[in-house]
């Protein structure tokens, strides 16, 4: 499998341990008969604009995924080939906010059943684009529906799969509105719960496992619902 790995930079720096994990990751995918292209995007202060020039030099390869992966966040060796071979269109992994208290950025879907996906994929309304995989359907989705969105930045055409709207009273980033355009288009989003991500804030790593931490709050839950029961019935 070729891939691209797409790294927009706001401020032209990498976390180190993500440039590490890049490096076990490469070594991983050769001795896998796979190649990792990296593309880095410096000075990229409009994510969405950059990540549209990373989807333009993806589309110009004859790479099968595209995998973006933010220049803070690190995963563990073969979980960004493992995204990369998830049989989705629109898949990827949730770390979580730069924040104490553990909480993550990911739009819940109602009603369904957590764990319910044969490949162990949980569907979702929105995930970030930080350690996100996607096909070329994707992008091939977009251009089938919205045919009058290429525009001219620096002289080059591109085109507008990523934007930062006011829409239905409500300013979004780029990786939500993504999400939203390709669920309004009848595609479906698929997290990987089973990921052991870090968010780098300088030195200090927030570690988290969305898997485990919905797991935990299951259980508080049922605990909390428990008592709850045994208190009434007393």
């Amino acid at each position: 499998m070729r891939i691209s790995v797409g790294i927009p930079i706001y401020d032209g720096n990498v976390q180190f341990q993500s440039v590490l994990a890049l490096l076990a990751e490469t070594r991983l995918a050769s001795e896998q008969g796979h190649k990792l292209t990296v593309r880095f995007l410096p000075g990229c202060c409009n994510l969405a604009k950059g990540r549209n020039q990373l989807v333009k030099e993806f589309l110009a390869s004859d790479d099968e995924r595209l995998v973006f992966l933010d220049g803070d966040v690190t995963f563990q060796p073969g979980d960004l080939l493992k995204i990369a071979k998830h049989p989705v269109d629109f898949v990827g992994g949730c770390y979580r906010y730069k924040r104490p208290n553990e909480n993550y950025p990911v739009g819940w879907l109602g009603g369904g059943e957590l764990w319910a996906d044969e490949n162990g994929l949980l569907e979702v309304a929105m995930i970030p684009t930080g350690f996100l995989s996607l096909s070329r359907k994707v992008f091939d989705r977009f251009r089938e529906k919205h045919p009058n969105r290429e525009y001219v930045i620096e002289g080059n055409r591109t085109y507008c799969y990523f934007q930062i709207p006011y829409r239905d009273g409500h300013l979004y980033t780029e990786d939500a509105y993504f999400c939203r355009e390709w669920r309004e288009l009848g595609g479906k989003i698929f997290l990987d719960p089973d990921l052991l991500l870090v968010h780098w804030d300088g030195k200090i790593p927030y570690i988290g496992h969305i898997g485990n931490f919905c797991r935990n709050q299951a259980d508080i839950q049922a605990k909390a619902k428990a008592l709850n029961e045994k208190g009434t019935t007393q």
